[in-house]
């Protein structure tokens, strides 16, 4: 969804909130001004106890799509957090697409019905993701 559209969000339904990144390069600065342009645009036309998952990606001039962060389960209470959670996975993968220009950043989400009955946000941090050798031991 752009920016200057308005329309009634349906559960179910995937959309896509786009920010245009001026420079073509990605910061901290831009994520945080896309997180409050959809918290601005989409989160405060909703109530606190409705969830959404959402799924932090960028777009390069190629027109490419990459995915950065895991999918992410929220509501309004927590959008303070989606802002850290974001700029955590931005700085583990900025490396991987520093040879790249970045023209958009992209929020794909979807509501989730409110009668399923969902109590809490599941947010996956970037620090649950790291490697551990324990864990591949036979």
């Amino acid at each position: 969804m752009n920016i200057s559209q308005k329309q009634q969000i349906v559960p179910y339904k995937w959309y896509t909130y786009k920010y245009v990144c001026t420079n073509n390069i990605l910061t901290e600065n831009d994520i945080d001004l896309a997180i409050n342009g959809f918290i601005n645009t989409i989160f405060n036309e909703l109530s606190n106890n409705q969830y959404l998952l959402i799924i932090f990606k960028i777009q390069t001039e190629d027109k490419l799509c990459r995915t950065i962060s895991t999918m992410q389960r929220i509501n309004k209470l927590d959008k303070n957090e989606l802002l850290s959670v974001f700029n955590e996975y931005w700085i583990l993968k900025s490396n991987n697409y520093a040879q790249f220009s970045i023209t958009e950043i992209h929020f794909n989400y979807k509501l989730i019905d409110n009668s399923l009955k969902i109590t809490k946000s599941k947010i996956n941090r970037s620090e649950n993701l790291r490697y551990k050798p324990e864990l591949l031991k036979w």
